[in-house]
């Protein structure tokens, strides 16, 4: 007849004899997710943002409370976690095992293709900043444009009003045109006819 307690768990839970670590598998899954993301140079919202890629929805919370053992981690997150780090969800809970040369070679797939989506990444980002600074460029460029026009349209309707050509505007010429300026409208804020 076979014993009743090795077949439940004790009162402490699943993880109390389960896992060798001590660690529940959220703990250990959350101290290795931690470490992975800091040895790779990847913020949380990196992290959340492979997960987003990889048919979840994630956020930058999602991989604090993930990180924190602070909610609970499905199965499939916890394959596609490993997955994205090159490792095993065995390597995830703590249970490596020594690994034949076929695991070896899955393992450094999971890797390369790890290294690759983080790459994308970093592109898709590095794509988002050229085409925001090249929007910024292009309307600023607009901007300049509309200012030029302005600024000869504002030329123009001086000649029209003063019958006199300023010319272009310079830091030299500035203050000689305010004066010129200052003396066709005269001091009372009347326009006086040109000499």
């Amino acid at each position: 007849m076979e014993d009743e307690r090795e077949s439940t768990p004790d009162a402490e839970g699943p993880q109390g004899g389960m896992w060798h670590s001590g660690n529940s598998p959220e703990e250990s899954i959350g101290r290795v997710l931690r470490e992975l993301r800091k040895a790779r140079g990847l913020s949380q919202e990196d992290v959340a943002k492979m997960m987003t890629m990889a048919g979840f929805s994630w956020r930058q919370t999602t991989v604090a409370k993930t990180e924190a053992a602070a909610r609970p981690i499905r199965l499939d997150e916890a394959g596609a976690l490993a997955f994205l780090f090159g490792l095993s969800i065995n390597d995830m809970v703590g249970h490596a095992s020594n690994t034949p040369r076929e695991y070896r070679v899955e393992s450094a797939y999971r890797v390369a293709f790890s290294m690759y989506l983080n790459t994308q990444l970093r592109v898709a980002e590095a794509k988002r900043r050229m085409e925001e600074a090249d929007r910024d460029y292009r309307a600023s460029l607009a901007d300049l444009h509309a200012l030029a026009g302005l600024y000869h349209e504002a030329l123009q309707k001086f000649s029209e009003v003063f019958g006199e050509d300023l010319g272009e505007l310079t830091e030299r010429n500035l203050t000689e045109v305010k004066d010129r300026v200052a003396e066709l409208w005269g001091n009372d804020g009347e326009h006086q006819e040109a000499p």
